[in-house]
């Protein structure tokens, strides 16, 4: 497809958490810049390091160099929610237009960039405030997941349904998403510093209620989920991101 005069002049802008993926992060903004420039279209990344004890800022450092990527570090650790709450705000800092796109996504190289236009183009296109990388859309996979991280997502979406059943969602835990900068900044003058409380991986279930609230103009794609990818271990608290869960559905009621 031809890039519309909106989409040229607009761009996306990545919001990604990073802690200890020094493996991950080359080849992760590598690829986004090879499919950004097939598609002719304009991205950047801000990179909130979440005082990794790797080697994840040099390869920032170096990223720097090369790419359109900026960084910022947390002196101490903040966990997932804190890292993607610092990048939102970060993110929208950067913003130059009402039509710029802002990407939410793993920086663990297990969500593939090449979805990321696809996303930005329904919402330029169709009129979407928000696009979610479904696991669960007709013609979605996921490779090399664990079972147990199968189990949680799969429980964790028939809880969401059954508490919340937003129209055209079938993800609510996905993190890889796609938002028009102007509804997440209008979710952002609604909740303030409270736009993502959860620190742990329930934040991304967190996000999505709150953004559901400014907005109804939510859809998704099918999308592949490339576990096998990843390299390092799995970040994820299982019994931990279950209480998470639950008390948002909990409260949310």
């Amino acid at each position: 497809m031809t890039a519309t005069n909106d989409e040229l002049s607009a761009k996306v802008i990545f919001a990604l958490p990073a802690y200890n993926e020094a493996k991950n992060l080359t080849p992760l903004i590598e690829e986004t810049d090879k499919v950004f420039a097939q598609q002719n279209l304009k991205w950047q990344a801000v990179i909130v390091d979440d005082a990794s004890t790797d080697e994840t800022p040099e390869i920032l450092k170096a990223l720097q160099l090369k790419f359109p990527v900026e960084s910022v570090r947390h002196a101490q650790n903040q966990g997932l929610g804190g890292a993607i709450k610092t990048a939102i705000h970060e993110a929208l800092k950067r913003t130059t237009s009402d039509n710029d796109i802002i990407v939410t996504m793993d920086a663990d190289n297990t969500h593939s960039p090449d979805f990321a236009p696809k996303m930005a183009q329904r919402i330029w296109r169709e009129n979407f405030d928000v696009v979610i990388a479904s696991r669960f859309c007709d013609g979605s996979a996921e490779v090399g997941v664990p079972f147990a991280r199968r189990l949680l997502s799969r429980a964790a979406r028939m809880m969401f349904r059954l508490f919340l059943n937003m129209k055209n969602v079938t993800d609510y835990t996905c993190g890889y998403r796609a938002f028009r900068s102007t509804t997440l900044q209008k979710a952002i003058d609604k909740y303030g510093d409270k736009i993502i409380v959860r620190n742990g991986f329930a934040c991304t279930d967190e996000l999505l209620v709150k953004i559901a609230t400014v907005t109804s103009k939510i859809s998704e794609i099918p999308f592949t989920l490339r576990y096998d990818l990843k390299q390092g271990k799995s970040k994820l608290p299982l019994f931990r991101t279950i209480y998470e869960t639950l008390k948002l559905l909990i409260l949310k009621r």
